[in-house]
């Protein structure tokens, strides 16, 4: 192989890296606008309201944030996110213009949790505003008491 060989394929490289790093960075913005609408939407459902259900704030910039549940159930926080690896999400360069999978996750004080009888494994993944408030208001109701 050349020279010019060689440099005509790290030239190309170097610009198939650029792309994916603008796509990444595309795909995380999108992804925060995104929860920031998610956010507003759970921040103004009075039905969350009437389940005694809050938002702790978004960051800005952030991609996911924290829902907080009275005491007495079996977790104490749902994280509501818009993950940037998920089909759908993932940007551009997939042909993926703006995200639509949110995903939510049960979090106890501190960690992350399981709990297989409420359909939590990990994360669950939804496709609109109104399938999490729907899904926040069925775990505010499950009968799994904590600690």
């Amino acid at each position: 192989m050349s020279i010019s060989d060689s440099l005509a394929r790290i030239e190309k490289d170097y610009i198939a890296r650029l792309a994916r790093i603008e796509n990444d960075r595309i795909a995380e913005l999108r992804c925060a606008y995104r929860a920031r609408d998610l956010y507003q939407a759970l921040e103004a459902s009075k039905l969350l309201k009437d389940h005694g259900i809050s938002l702790m704030q978004l960051r800005p910039g952030a991609y996911c944030f924290k829902v907080l549940y009275p005491p007495g159930l079996a977790f104490s926080r749902v994280s509501c996110s818009v993950p940037g690896d998920a089909p759908g999400n993932r940007g551009p360069l997939y042909g993926e213009d703006f995200p639509g999978i949110l995903e939510t996750a049960l979090f106890d004080d501190y960690n992350l949790i399981s709990i297989e009888e409420l359909g939590y494994d990990v994360t669950c993944r939804f496709e609109s505003d109104d399938e999490i408030i729907k899904e926040l208001v069925r775990l505010a109701g499950s009968k799994l008491n904590g600690p």
